[in-house]
Parts: C-alpha cells; structure tokens; sequence
C-alpha cells in the first residue's frame, strides 16, 4: 500500500464515491440556475491545486451569472476562500446566485465505510477518524472477492465549513442564504 497525496490516483476512487452527492445537489443546481437563459455564464470552482484556489480566475468572463462550490471549499483556507468569494462578487451579476456545499459542525470523528461495485470489483472507501486538525485520510481499496487486488492511502486538508463558516467569509457585498441541507445559494447582499 502506498501513500499518496495526489489526485491522480485519487480520481477513480472520488469520482465512483461522489455519484450520490452529485445526485442529492442536482435539484438545488437546476433551481438555482432555473432563470438563466442560454447564454448564463455559469462558472464551477472544481480544482484547488496545493490548498490554493486555481490560479487562472481572471480568464474567466468579467460577468458571471452564476457559480457552484461544491465540495471543494473545505480544501481552502479561509484567506483563500475569502479572496475566492471577492473575486466572485465582484463579477457577479444582478440576479446571479451561487451554489456552495456547507457540512454540519462534527458530533465526533469516527470511521465511515462506503462501498461500490462494478462487475466482480468491490470498491471500497475507509474515512479514516481525523488525525490532525484539517487532516483527512482515506484508505481506498479495490477487492475481487476476498482478494485485495490494490489499496492507496491518501491524505490531505479538510476543513469542515458550516453555513455560518462560509457567511463569514463573504464579503459585504454576497449573502447566504440556505437551500437545503448542506446546500446554500449565494447572492447580492440587499442594498
């Protein structure tokens, strides 16, 4: 077993584990994208590269309609999010809405299992019990049977960000309003 700090190798795994929380956050996108026309520009933060927000913000378009966050902000510290939530506010249009993913404040930190399979495969996802403050590890495994074929460890930052975390990070200008659970829009604050 290795371990790995990368997403390369984190991909398969991610990608297989994430189809129900894109499912459960797919109503809240088409609500909260529903009066857009065909020509919104809808912008989705999905890469942070080192803890950082991606680097290439100021090639997007001067005016977005909307945004989505989601399940990323937590790899960000909050000056990171504060500048992230700055740049978006201030290319957010008049009716625009953005999307976020917030997470309960944690009860305790113990190991959740998830598993999947695709034919003879079983996927498995070990959440490990944090170790460090804004550490995650998690242990994938991809068994046949009882045999472990392979398994990776892999590590990094998490922060768990309530919706009051994220409101603190906005600027004056943005506000949050919640949409669900774990679900929030973001929007021009009220005049």
């Amino acid at each position: 077993m290795s371990t790995e700090t990368s997403y390369e190798r984190l991909a398969e795994f991610h990608d297989l584990f994430m189809t129900e929380p894109w499912e459960r956050l797919g109503p809240h996108v088409r609500a909260a994208f529903a009066q857009f026309g065909d020509g919104a520009v809808v912008v989705e933060v999905v890469e942070v590269v080192a803890g950082a927000a991606p680097a290439d913000l100021g090639l997007l378009p001067e005016r977005v309609d909307g945004f989505v966050c989601a399940h990323v902000l937590g790899h960000l510290g909050r000056a990171d999010r504060r500048g992230l939530f700055a740049w978006l506010g201030s290319r957010l249009c008049a009716g625009g809405a953005g999307l976020v993913t917030t997470q309960r404040p944690e009860t305790g930190r113990a190991e959740v299992v998830e598993t999947r399979r695709l034919g003879d495969y079983e996927y498995r996802a070990h959440h490990l019990a944090a170790g460090a403050r804004h550490e995650y590890t998690s242990l994938y495994e991809v068994r046949q049977g009882d045999r472990l074929v392979r398994s990776y460890r892999f590590t990094g930052d998490w922060r768990v960000l309530t919706a009051q975390d994220i409101a603190a990070d906005l600027p004056a200008t943005l506000a949050l309003e919640p949409a669900g659970d774990g679900v929030a829009l973001v929007r021009r604050a009220a005049a």
